[in-house]
């Protein structure tokens, strides 16, 4: 693939060893390529399915995730190395777009759609594993909606959540700009926060889960974050080339430096339920 080639030649998609042989779905693979051609913004997606199967580091064949309040590009993903996977979020246009997404890969049977409210979710000790992406930041109590997220996994099931993390400038630049301006569309949610992996870890002990691991990761959208992107036009086919000249030394660094652990755009961490 062109881009693969030319433009992402310093990600590295190998996989945990523990996951499908380490081998990533060549099915999504082309299908996350062809949206970052489109949109390359979307080279987000292609590190939060990493950093989270990077938590997990466990086989997926057979186990049942939930997405509560659903990232539907990385679950589609869980799909495809063999999870049984229900997607799940308040907004009915978010559940069209996550089918219409899954219907375009001829998987929407392999999946369950559910529009519920992360509070209250329609489940009780039903799954291996619940995640949540870039949601629980919005809420003033992440204790209480980490509780919430606990009743839909079994004895000794995992919670892994990603936020935004406190050390990028995103949180300390980008978002106090547009909210001076008053046009950072996330806060419409409640209002944004960003967390350590220590201030994380320490949520999730409250609300009963053992921590068994935390992470950053994607150093491309601390440094190049959507805002400078959408600002200078930087996603246009002109500038194109351009901008996956620094996504790729992005990955590059990223691959090969211990930055991420510090300065990577988003927080995770994964507890199992005591």
């Amino acid at each position: 693939m062109d881009i693969e080639k030319n433009c992402l030649c310093n990600f590295q998609w190998d996989i945990s060893p523990k996951i499908n042989n380490g081998r990533i779905s060549q099915e999504w693979k082309k299908f996350i390529l062809e949206m970052i051609t489109e949109e390359p913004c979307n080279h987000f997606y292609l590190r939060t399915a990493y950093q989270i199967l990077d938590l997990i580091d466990e086989p997926l064949v057979g186990k049942k995730i939930l997405d509560a309040g659903c990232t539907p590009v990385v679950s589609l993903l869980f799909a495809f190395l063999g999870a049984e996977v229900t997607m799940l979020d308040i907004s009915k246009g978010e559940m069209k777009r996550a089918y219409d997404l899954a219907r375009s890969l001829g998987i929407q049977n392999r999946i369950n759609f559910i529009t519920a409210d992360i509070f209250h979710l329609p489940f009780n000790k039903v799954f291996d594993i619940t995640l949540n992406n870039g949601v629980i930041e919005h809420f003033d109590n992440l204790v209480d909606v980490i509780q919430c997220m606990k009743t839909s996994v079994h004895t000794n099931g995992k919670i892994c959540l990603l936020v935004p993390n406190k050390w990028t400038f995103h949180t300390f630049l980008f978002r106090p700009l547009a909210r001076h301006r008053r046009n950072y569309y996330w806060d419409y949610m409640g209002r944004e926060k960003s967390y350590t992996p220590y201030q994380l870890g320490c949520l999730m002990n409250r609300a009963g889960l053992r921590v068994k691991k935390t992470n950053t990761a994607n150093l491309r959208r601390n440094f190049i974050d959507d805002y400078l992107i959408l600002k200078f036009n930087l996603n246009k086919s002109k500038n194109k080339k351009l901008l996956f000249n620094l996504i790729n030394k992005m990955d590059m660094l990223e691959n090969n430096s211990s930055f991420p652990k510090y300065f990577g755009f988003m927080t995770g961490a994964i507890g199992i339920l005591q």
